[in-house]
């Protein structure tokens, strides 16, 4: 889908097309200013912004409150996510079974007051950008990561090869630092040795 086609607009950039609000404001400033009042705590301002970008780009302010609720929520509310995916889809059936009134934006409403409301932690996405510059001066200077010894067990091709087996895995994934075990345990150690037995 073209630029033109999603905001109704020229779609190259020679065009020099700025998609707007039906308000009139550009779309960029407005998202901007939606986001900035979620993260002070301004209820009536944020959901002004998501009003007026609703009415141009329903779709677009969905996935901008969505981003949202990962990058200044995050990990200080996992929930909140969850919240604003549910209000997104109920928002979207709503929509498809009503095509005119203002039942759709009682979710938006909610999603912007659980995102003001929320905790905000800005961890998720500071811990993305951490790795990611890693990860490109890595691959400048030509690093290439390797597969971790204790990854290569009996489910891959490397470690049949040096003749892991399916205990080996169960020793490995009950180990204290990854959970343990349970009273479950030992009957899967048992299905391992029968699996290891008919190989």
């Amino acid at each position: 889908m073209t630029q033109k086609e999603m905001f109704g607009g020229g779609g190259k950039k020679e065009d020099n097309f700025i998609p707007r609000t039906k308000g009139g404001y550009e779309l960029r400033d407005a998202a901007s200013a939606l986001i900035k009042e979620i993260r002070r705590g301004n209820e009536e301002e944020a959901f002004f912004w998501c009003w007026e970008l609703s009415k141009s780009f329903p779709n677009y302010i969905w996935k901008r409150l969505l981003i949202c609720a990962v990058e200044d929520v995050g990990l200080a509310d996992p929930n909140v996510i969850v919240q604003l995916n549910a209000l997104a889809n109920a928002w979207h059936l709503c929509r498809t079974w009503q095509k005119k009134g203002t039942i759709e934006e009682d979710f938006m409403a909610q999603a912007v007051l659980v995102l003001c409301r929320a905790p905000k932690s800005r961890e998720v996405d500071d811990f993305k950008n951490h790795c990611m510059e890693q990860f490109y001066k890595d691959r400048d200077k030509g690093v290439r990561k390797s597969v971790p010894q204790y990854a290569l067990d009996g489910h891959t091709s490397e470690g049949k090869k040096k003749g892991f087996s399916d205990v080996d895995w169960w020793h490995d994934v009950h180990q204290p630092e990854q959970g343990g075990t349970n009273k479950y345990s030992q009957g899967c150690l048992e299905f391992c040795k029968r699996l290891d037995n008919k190989k």
